[in-house]
C-alpha cells in the first residue's frame, strides 16, 4: 500500500503472493509498491515526497511486520526511497499505532530454489 502522509490518504492499495519462493517467478511487495508508485507520480504529475510505503504480512488475519530482503533493499537503494518503505510496529498481535523502517540492520537473502 502507498499512502500520502501529508494528506493522511491511500493512494493505492496491492498485494504480493510468492510463486515456490522464487525471486525468479515472484515480484515482491517492495517491487510492485514501487513501480505503482512511478506510474502513479507519472500519470498525475504527484509530489513523491511525502508518499510512504507501507508492507506487512498477513496470515489467518493475524497481521505482522515484513522486513526487506537484500534484492529488495537494492532496488529501494537505487530508487533512493530508504525512508519510504516502512512497517507496522506490532506488540502482541496489534497494531500499536507506528511503523518502523522495513529495512532491518540485517536484510536476509531471498529463497532461491
Amino acid at each position: 500500500m502507498f499512502y500520502d502522509a501529508k494528506k493522511k490518504t491511500v493512494i493505492n492499495v496491492g498485494s504480493s503472493i510468492p510463486h515456490n519462493h522464487d525471486i525468479l517467478f515472484s515480484k515482491h511487495a517492495e517491487e510492485s509498491a514501487i513501480e505503482d508508485m512511478r506510474k502513479f507520480i507519472k500519470r498525475k504529475n504527484y509530489n513523491s515526497k511525502n508518499i510512504k510505503i507501507i508492507i506487512w504480512k498477513e496470515k489467518n488475519n493475524v497481521l505482522k511486520p515484513a522486513l526487506c530482503c537484500n534484492w529488495c533493499r537494492k532496488l529501494i537503494n537505487k530508487h533512493n526511497l530508504l525512508e519510504k518503505i516502512i512497517t507496522p510496529s506490532i506488540d502482541n498481535s496489534k497494531w500499536n499505532g507506528k511503523f518502523n523502517s522495513a529495512i532491518g540492520s540485517e536484510c536476509f537473502k531471498p529463497l532461491v530454489k
